[in-house]
């Protein structure tokens, strides 16, 4: 008999604005700043503390956090202007993770705000602006949201952003590169979307919002997808779930789609819902005789606490 696989899920509680707090975007900046309660990093000077460039001379990097990200993935760099600087040009150079030359120009902000570049940077060589600044001006870097169980990103609208679509870029439960969409929600409602993120380090627009808009979670997630001997002989696979602790609703999902074919990533499966473990609130069991390649749990509904699902195998 193969070994029992139990598989748990304990995702964040519902955080409307944990990730990004209220933002009424602007078409000079169609990214959040990633600075809810749920996220770390963020930080406004921490490349450059406050300075006024009088000139096109580097400016001098003396900010907190120093110029390596490489702990951290990288950084997206942000610019704050204390004047309207959107007439300049602010150059960043510095390194990707492999060491490679990096380079990007970005737009200088209007004044009070910030304006965030596109390209991540994980070593920081210089920071110069193409003429005098008519203010003060800080560069620091966006910050990122971490989770212990990969779950999905939750995005709220105070207005109609039905007409705009959100993209969200980090790294899944492996640390790999993922990228998803979100179709903004109409008015004073949430919209989600099926990746489950376990790192989210940047949140784009499409457009402007139509009022204040907020990125979060609400504990909605799936488990990876577990492998079953689907070609052993006698095949039969019992399924035993516990709800470990809170308020939550439960279902587990199958495929036939190959699992570990190249390239294959885990909301690219054609998900089916068990027949009996679905909607699920307590304890329950249920089996499969008929063999799917790979079975999975999912939370459909969040408040608190977590689940566990283990799964017993005939065979090897």
């Amino acid at each position: 008999m193969s070994q029992p696989k139990v598989i748990t899920l304990a995702p964040t509680a519902l955080d409307r604005n944990g990730i990004s707090t209220t933002e009424t975007l602007l078409a000079t900046r169609l990214d959040y700043l990633i600075n809810g309660a749920l996220s770390t990093g963020y930080d406004r000077n921490g490349i450059c503390a406050s300075q006024t460039p009088t000139g096109a001379d580097a400016m001098t990097l003396n900010g907190a956090l120093g110029v390596d990200f490489h702990t951290r993935r990288g950084v997206y760099v942000l610019i704050y202007g204390a004047a309207d600087d959107t007439g300049r040009t602010f150059t960043v150079v510095g390194e990707d993770s492999k060491g490679n030359f990096l380079t990007e120009a970005i737009t200088g902000p209007d004044a009070g705000l910030i304006v965030l570049g596109s390209t991540k940077f994980w070593h920081i060589t210089s920071v110069t602006p193409d003429a005098a600044t008519a203010g003060a001006i800080e560069v620091g870097v966006n910050g990122y949201a971490e989770f212990t169980t990969a779950q999905h990103v939750a995005m709220y609208s105070a207005g109609d952003d039905t007409g705009d679509t959100y993209t969200a870029r980090g790294y899944d439960r492996y640390g790999v590169e993922v990228t998803d969409s979100i179709t903004g929600a109409s008015a004073g409602t949430s919209s989600t979307q099926d990746q489950n993120f376990g790192w989210v380090d940047r949140i784009t627009s499409s457009g402007t919002s139509a009022g204040a808009v907020e990125a979060g979670v609400d504990g909605l997630c799936e488990s990876a997808w577990f492998l079953l001997n689907y070609r052993g002989p006698d095949f039969n696979v019992s399924l035993l779930v516990d709800v470990v602790s809170g308020t939550l609703t439960y279902a587990a999902q199958h495929t036939s789609d190959n699992i570990l074919a190249t390239g294959f990533a885990e909301n690219d499966a054609t998900a089916f819902t068990h027949d009996t473990l679905t909607g699920q609130t307590t304890d329950q069991d249920g089996n499969y005789t008929n063999p799917p390649r790979a079975v999975r749990l999912a939370l459909t509904a969040f408040t608190s606490g977590s689940v566990k699902m283990t799964v017993v195998q005939t065979g090897t």
